[in-house]
C-alpha cells in the first residue's frame, strides 16, 4: 500500500470516489459466492453510513474499506466481518495501524524538516529577545548566586534565608499588644505557652526559583540544538532513529514554551526593582557593596540593549 491509503478516513466522499467502491454486495460463504478479501482502510466519521455488506444494513461510525473477491469495494462496521461471516480482521487492522502510524510519522518528521529554518529562528529568538537580557545574560547572573558575584558568607546567607520560592523571613518581638491578644486567644483554647517573638515576611524574590531550577533552562537549550542538528529528511533513516527522532519532537512545542518561560522570568527575576530586595539581608558595607555590584552588572547590560 501506498502512504496515503494508510491514512485514516474521516470524509465519506472519500470512499464514494473510490474507483471500485460499490455501497453494497451480497455476501456468502458458499464457494462461489463473493467473499471479504482484505482490508484496505480504516474510516471513522461524523454521521453513520450504511453498511455494504447487504445482509446487514446497519449504520455505521467506523469500520473498514474492504476489498471483495471480485475485485469490489465496500465498507463494514469494524465488527460486522468477524460477526457475519467469520471473518476477523484485528492483525490486519493492527499491521494497518502500525504502517498508517509510520506513514503519519514520517510527514511528520518531513514537514518539520521544511520547517526548520523557521524553527531555529524561533528558537533564536527565545533566547535573544524573550526580555532585555538574553539566555546567556541570564546565564551568567545565575552563576553569580551560585558563586561568582558573592563571598562564602553572603552565599550562606542567601541560601538558609530565602526560600526555594523567594520569600524572605526573620524573627521578630512580638508587641505587648499581640501578645496580649494571643493570650486571650489561647485562654479559649486551653493553652496558657505564648512565645515571644514571631516570624514575619520582610520581603519575596519573585521568580527566585528560576536560580535553583536553571539547569532546567540548560537541559533545555541542549535539546533543541541536538533535535536542530538530528532532523533530516526521514527517506532512509534508520528505524532506531527514527523512532527517537519522532519521540523527541512529540516534546518540541512544550519544551519551547518551557524554555521561553525560563527567560521571560529570569529577566523578571533580575530588574534591579526585585534583587535590591536582597539588601534586607546584609548590613555590612562590604556586602551591600558587593550585592549593589552585582545588582549594577545586570542594570549595565539591561541598558546596553535598550
Amino acid at each position: 500500500m501506498s502512504e496515503q491509503q494508510f491514512k485514516q478516513i474521516h470524509d465519506f466522499n472519500e470512499i464514494l470516489t473510490r474507483p471500485n467502491f460499490i455501497e453494497s454486495a451480497v455476501i456468502s460463504k458458499q464457494e462461489d459466492g463473493i467473499k471479504l478479501k482484505e482490508l484496505v482502510a480504516h474510516y471513522q466519521l461524523k454521521e453513520r453510513v450504511k453498511c455494504g455488506i447487504a445482509q446487514c444494513g446497519t449504520k455505521h461510525l467506523m469500520g473498514y474499506v474492504v476489498t471483495l473477491s471480485n475485485g469490489k469495494e465496500i465498507i463494514i462496521g469494524n465488527k460486522c466481518g468477524k460477526n457475519n461471516f467469520g471473518v476477523d480482521f484485528t492483525n490486519k487492522e493492527r499491521e494497518f495501524k502500525s504502517q498508517r502510524e509510520r506513514a503519519e510519522q514520517h510527514q511528520f518528521i518531513k514537514d518539520t524538516f521544511t520547517k526548520l529554518p523557521e524553527l531555529k529562528q524561533t528558537f533564536e529568538n527565545v533566547l535573544l529577545q524573550s526580555g532585555p537580557l538574553t539566555f546567556i545574560d541570564i546565564q551568567k547572573a545565575v552563576k553569580g548566586f551560585n558563586g561568582e558575584a558573592f563571598d562564602y558568607w553572603m552565599l550562606q546567607v542567601i541560601r538558609s534565608r530565602v526560600s526555594s520560592n523567594g520569600v524572605i523571613t526573620e524573627e521578630r518581638f512580638k508587641t505587648e499588644e499581640e501578645r496580649e491578644i494571643e493570650e486571650i486567644f489561647n485562654e479559649g483554647m486551653n493553652k496558657s505557652y505564648v512565645s515571644d517573638t514571631k516570624i514575619v515576611t520582610v520581603a519575596v524574590i519573585e521568580h527566585f526559583d528560576i536560580v535553583a531550577n536553571w539547569h532546567k533552562a540548560e537541559k533545555l537549550k541542549a535539546y533543541f540544538e541536538k533535535i536542530h542538528r538530528e532532523i533530516r529528511d526521514p527517506a532512509g533513516m534508520p528505524n532506531d532513529v527514527f523512532k527517537n527522532l519522532v519521540k523527541d519532537l512529540r516534546l518540541y512545542d512544550h519544551n519551547l514554551r518551557e524554555l521561553k518561560e525560563f527567560c521571560t522570568y529570569g529577566n523578571r527575576l533580575l530588574t534591579k526593582e526585585n534583587l535590591s530586595k536582597l539588601s534586607v539581608l546584609f548590613n555590612k558595607s562590604d556586602e551591600l557593596k558587593k550585592l549593589n555590584g552585582f545588582i549594577e552588572s545586570i542594570s549595565q547590560r539591561i541598558k546596553g540593549v535598550l
